[in-house]
């Protein structure tokens, strides 16, 4: 009659309690069974016998494959040492190694430390064989065969044995090898006091007894007897060393088979594999197994069971919870497999990893995709993008994760390849980007350590170290390329995943799409962008994707027209509007090339002010809008074309009710922002992008246009906290530093003003930057090293109007250098002239350009200001020009009413001390008293 679960358990109990105590005690714990229940005490003599018959010594451990009960009741840590071994502290053994201590007592024998007298005191471990060894020539010569052969291994993770010793006294005659003396811990040890392990640590173990067991293999050798015991482990969390020990049973698994022939086994129960209780000699399929075992207890505290009347293993269920790395879940459930081919097959994929996370060359399996051409693209973006592009299967995906650890902070920059602008490869690309870019920004909501944006331009640039200034662009700690492949049947984009500082590819993917399935390549790829950055839990499942096409020849149209739209200067503007017309002349139901044409003629507007190009955007939206009613890319084109048709209103309320469609829609937020500011509704448009930073909490360019608002309504110290918020966003763009440099320079603080120009020139040298360092050596007044930095900022950008007022302002603070000082601030007039010839609606440029021609003596200045002050221009800066032109003037009154008003808003004394024009108005008793009255 079988036993009941709970009598079983009883049973193994008392085994174990047998295995910690002399023979002599157990007729009294056999007593005990007894007592406790007949069939207990029966099963525990059993067992007792059956282990007295095996013997001590691991290699006479020697079991019939029948036994199941003693294979598994043995399955116990190794008895405790009791402090008593054969030899004592102080005894000299082989006339030169003095005995400190017993370390611990096993099957084979026992390990002491020891003191080597002819290598100056150098501590060892010593281990003892037992007599019946020694006292046995054939088993002694394979005993030293053994360590011989373990003497051959030399790895960090691998337990180095140093030479074998044969003495006759004191008698019996013994044998004992030496080792290295190990600091730390065995496996068992840390796992009984700390179970599991916490993550970082059962990482670092799981990799390197990969490691280990891969050299033994690699060198012939099965270990044979892989189990916590044997792993001694130094050190805690991601800082953890294990080392595998005692290759007592180690065999060249290539020259001998022998004594399993005989149908008995050897090794310790409970990390055995099915084959060898089936009678199958030890093999690397074994040890395999036998790790899985092992990294079973790592993970989960306990060993897997045995499934009932069979020798396969049961997996924990908490091997599922979510502080298991998925990879080492799905590693563990591989190498416990019954197949020994499936669980070697799992170990060689291991191993390479490994191999790869130490530095190692990797040898990818056959699961590897390559081509030519894919890896000369990637090749093209950077030396350290892999020339491979892996195709794994849904468990192995993860155990990159395992070994390429991304680090918790992701802040991500998107590297489109190739770089042709105008090639049909790079609109393909583009769009994948597009699409990885809108869907995984959401993310941000979700997860407040992760951040992603495409690198602004890095793409255009065919040469220098793409990398490097996709990282700098968006402040990125790491990189995702996708490089674009066209082959026969269709493409495939292969995604990277980079660090850009060490130029190491940390884990990779790759999407396919056949000829006519473009479409659904972006979607792809945004699941599998969102696998490779371990966000796609956060992946709104049941968001409703946008109306595509069917069409191919729409598609491709339309990608090509998005990568022109996207061209700086609106270069491209032009040409992408032809590509969208061509898709929608593939398929004129194309609904999102309807929106986007749309938003392209209102930008057509925004820039010419052509009433047509009005006319066709409101055509296009409201085409796109009868098609798809709530495609939310149709309802901002038509908010953008009733703000510039003059109805502000109209397209708040527009954005107000899209925004409800697709909550999380940054581009939504911003528009409104830029609307509310239109109309003065500083407030609101503040709170436009605070709501865009809600949704992307780590988005640095929400931060710069926070700040820019509130510079534009006079709050400059919360526009500088808002511009340090986006400098610590992208601490490697130079953007946020030259404003953070900006905005110290109007708080006074020039020091503070050159340190961040400096730092935001040393990222990228700008126009921009130089001449806020030209500024903030006005306000020390060290004006020559001023004028060199404005000169530099007008030779970098030649059509920078501001760029002009500054290095007018420089020469101005010089003796002798008017005539200079009007040159640049006619030259500026010119080019502003130019510019608002394009865009006639820029109302702060009509005052940057009366005060130009003020200066320089111009005539028109007035005109310019009238223009100016029908547009809007109620942010803080062009108040202050506009003060200022009007001083330039001779009209005093109105320059110093005006002036007063900046004042009350915020404007602070520094500002005004660098605008030559108002130095008089400071020398004014009526200036001191309404600075004395603006509460600021």
């Amino acid at each position: 009659m079988p036993m009941r679960e709970d009598a079983q358990e009883q049973v193994l109990r008392l085994f174990e309690r047998a295995l910690e105590m002399p023979e002599s005690g157990w007729p009294s714990l056999l007593a005990e069974a007894k007592l406790a229940s007949p069939g207990v005490g029966d099963e525990l003599k059993a067992l007792l016998k059956a282990h007295a018959a095996a013997g001590e010594f691991l290699e006479n451990s020697l079991v019939r494959p029948s036994d199941a009960r003693l294979l598994e009741a043995r399955a116990t840590l190794l008895p405790a040492v009791d402090g008593s071994g054969r030899f004592c502290p102080g005894d000299i053994l082989g006339g030169r190694f003095r005995v400190v201590r017993l370390i611990a007592r096993g099957g084979m024998g026992e390990v002491y430390e020891v003191k080597d007298a002819d290598l100056q005191g150098v501590h060892l471990a010593l281990k003892v064989i037992k007599p019946q060894v020694a006292g046995d020539a054939h088993m002694r010569h394979r005993f030293e065969q053994e360590v011989l052969l373990a003497r051959q291994i030399t790895h960090p993770n691998l337990c180095p044995i140093y030479d074998i010793f044969h003495c006759k006294e004191p008698a019996p005659p013994f044998s004992f090898f030496t080792m290295k003396l190990l600091a730390g811990e065995p496996l068992s040890a840390r796992l009984a006091a700390h179970t599991p392990l916490v993550r970082e640590e059962a990482l670092r173990i799981e990799a390197q007894m990969i490691a280990a067991i891969g050299a033994v293999h690699a060198a012939g050798i099965v270990h044979r007897d892989i189990k916590p015991n044997n792993v001694m482990v130094q050190g805690q969390g991601a800082a953890a060393e294990a080392c595998l020990t005692d290759f007592g049973l180690a065999r060249l698994f290539k020259t001998e088979a022998t004594m399993w022939t005989q149908g008995l086994l050897a090794g310790t129960p409970g990390y055995m594999a099915p084959e060898l209780m089936m009678g199958e000699p030890p093999s690397e399929a074994s040890d395999v197994f036998a790790l899985g075992v092992v990294l079973h207890q790592v993970w989960t505290g306990e060993r897997p069971k045995p499934k009932k009347g069979s020798f396969s293993m049961v997996v924990h269920p908490r091997l599922r919870e979510a502080r298991v790395a998925p990879a080492s879940a799905w590693l563990i459930g591989e190498l416990l497999a019954d197949d020994t081919q499936r669980r070697c097959r799992a170990f060689a994929e291991a191993q390479q990893a490994v191999a790869g996370a130490r530095g190692a060359s990797r040898v990818w399996s056959r699961r590897t995709f390559v081509t030519s051409a894919v890896a000369a693209s990637i090749a093209l973006v950077a030396a350290s993008v892999a020339e491979r592009t892996e195709v794994v299967p849904e468990g192995w995906a993860g155990l990159e994760d395992l070994l390429h650890p991304l680090p918790t902070k992701r802040f991500v920059a998107l590297l489109p390849w190739p770089p042709e602008e105008n090639g049909p490869l790079h609109s393909m690309v583009a769009g994948v980007v597009d699409a990885i870019e809108e869907q995984l920004s959401r993310v941000e909501a979700l997860d407040h350590d992760f951040f992603i944006a495409a690198a602004p331009g890095a793409h255009a640039r065919g040469g220098g170290d793409l990398l490097a200034e996709a990282r700098d662009a968006v402040g990125a700690n790491l990189v995702l390329t996708a490089a674009g492949e066209v082959h026969k049947d269709g493409v495939r984009v292969a995604l990277a995943v980079m660090d850009p500082g060490t130029r190491q590819t940390l884990r990779r993917a790759e999407v396919r799409s056949v000829e006519g399935e473009e479409t659904l390549l972006p979607q792809r790829a945004v699941r599998a962008a969102a696998k490779l950055l371990q966000v796609q839990q956060h992946l709104a499942p049941n968001r409703p994707e946008e109306p595509v096409t069917n069409s191919p020849e729409a598609y491709r149209a339309f990608q090509a027209a998005e990568a022109l739209r996207k061209q700086e200067n609106d270069a491209g503007l032009d040409a992408a509007i032809e590509k969208y017309k061509e898709a929608l002349e593939a398929d004129p139901k194309y609904a999102m090339a309807y929106a986007r044409l749309a938003f392209a003629y209102g930008r057509v507007y925004e820039t010419t002010h052509d009433d047509a190009a009005l006319t066709l955007a409101q055509r296009n939206y409201e085409a796109a809008l009868v098609i798809a009613p709530n495609l939310v890319e149709a309802h901002r084109s038509k908010a953008y074309g009733e703000w510039q048709n003059g109805h502000p209103e109209a397209a708040i309320g527009e954005l107000a009710r899209t925004i409800q469609l697709d909550k999380d829609n940054a581009r939504l937020l911003l528009l409104q922002s830029r609307i509310f500011a239109s109309v003065d509704r500083w407030r609101d448009a503040e709170r436009a992008v605070e709501g865009v930073l809600t949704q992307r909490p780590n988005y640095w360019p929400a931060y710069n246009a926070l700040g820019l608002l509130l510079c534009s309504e006079g709050r400059l110290k919360d526009a500088l906290n808002a511009f340090q918020s986006a400098s610590l966003g992208a601490p490697r763009s130079a953007l946020p530093y030259n404003n953070v440099a900006m905005l110290q320079v109007a708080l006074g603080d020039a020091g503070g003003g050159v340190t961040n120009a400096t730092r935001s020139m040393k990222i990228k040298p700008t126009s921009l930057a130089a001449g806020t360092m030209a500024t903030a050596l006005r306000l020390q007044q060290k004006y020559e090293e001023a004028l060199v930095f404005a000169k530099q900022a007008v030779s970098m950008d030649p059509e920078d109007g501001a760029a002009w007022v500054e290095l007018g302002d420089c020469y101005r603070m010089l003796a002798n250098r008017a005539k200079e000082s009007v040159n640049a601030y006619a030259q500026g007039a010119r080019v502003l002239e130019h510019q608002l010839a394009t865009n006639a609606t820029d109302g702060p440029s009509w005052v940057l350009l009366a005060l130009c021609r003020a200066e320089a003596h111009v005539m028109d200045a007035a005109m310019a200001l009238r223009k100016a002050e029908t547009l809007p221009i109620d942010d803080l800066d062009s108040q202050l020009a506009r003060a200022r032109a009007l001083q330039a003037m001779g009209r005093r009154q109105e320059a110093r009413a005006a002036l007063k008003r900046c004042l009350q808003r915020g404007a602070t004394e520094f500002q005004v001390r660098l605008m030559p024009d108002l130095s008089v108005l400071q020398a004014d008793p009526r200036y001191g008293q309404v600075d004395a009255q603006r509460g600021t």
